[in-house]
């Protein structure tokens, strides 16, 4: 009869103990973009890889494939879909106010769920790209402008006031 070693012998146990713990990873839940540290707009899409999630009752246990996948910013669930429109992959489109934000996504199958390294980015305020002048105006020369303007107009009064008077009597 042969004899198995402590170590390999301890491997077969925890196998029968724990299939957790003598089961091979998944393929794990990651936030490709954007990355941890990454400063980004208002407006942007994050995009999450996903495979299997293990799943274990008293009946079976096994990786199955993911069934429903969430996104949380700063601990609250801000999109998911169930089922994703593409295998081992879903994109977010998501707008967060500007300042520093947490990401998480997760993986779920049925009560089981893989999740992913929360990611830390920031949201820049989007300067005013808009077609409106308002604050560009110059005012000393724009108040000169109109002091020009004014002073011609009075001096074209005097000068029509003076052309049509009738002579003195």
């Amino acid at each position: 009869m042969r004899h198995l070693g402590t170590v390999p012998l301890a491997l077969v146990f925890a196998g029968l103990l724990d299939p957790a713990a003598a089961r091979a990873a998944s393929t794990p839940v990651v936030i490709v973009t954007p990355q941890d540290g990454d400063v980004v707009p208002l407006k942007f899409s994050v995009e999450v890889t996903y495979g299997d999630v293990f799943y274990g009752d008293t009946d079976d246990t096994g990786d199955a494939p993911a069934d429903t996948v969430k996104l949380w910013v700063d601990g609250e669930l801000v999109d998911q879909c169930s089922p994703c429109t593409s295998p081992n992959a879903a994109i977010f489109e998501v707008e967060l106010t500007p300042g520093e934000h947490e990401l998480t996504a997760a993986a779920r199958y049925l009560s089981a769920a893989e999740f992913s390294e929360p990611i830390t980015i920031t949201v820049a305020q989007e300067k005013d790209a808009g077609g409106c002048a308002c604050n560009t105006s110059n005012r000393p020369a724009d108040a000169l402008l109109w002091f020009g303007v004014l002073s011609l107009s009075r001096r074209r009064r005097r000068a029509s006031s003076h052309s049509h008077r009738s002579p003195p009597k």
